[in-house]
C-alpha cells in the first residue's frame, strides 16, 4: 500500500471515529438501555439525526 493510499483510508476511518466518539460521549450510545433489534436500530438512527442536524446547525451558523 503506497503512502498516498494509506492517508486516505486513515483520513476516512477518521471521520467515522470523531462520529462513534460524538455518539458515544453525547447522546449515550456506549450502552443501549432498550431492548430489541428494532428498538436498537430506532434509538441508533435518532441519535444519527440529532448528530446530523447538530452538524447542519452548526454549518449554517457559520
Amino acid at each position: 500500500m503506497a503512502a498516498g493510499e494509506s492517508k486516505a483510508l486513515y483520513r476516512m476511518r477518521a471521520g467515522k471515529e470523531a462520529t462513534y466518539s460524538i455518539g458515544k460521549g453525547k447522546h449515550g450510545m456506549r450502552r443501549l438501555r432498550v431492548r430489541g433489534i428494532q428498538k436498537a436500530g430506532l434509538k441508533i438512527k435518532l441519535a444519527a439525526l440529532c448528530i446530523n442536524f447538530g452538524r447542519v446547525f452548526r454549518y449554517e451558523m457559520g
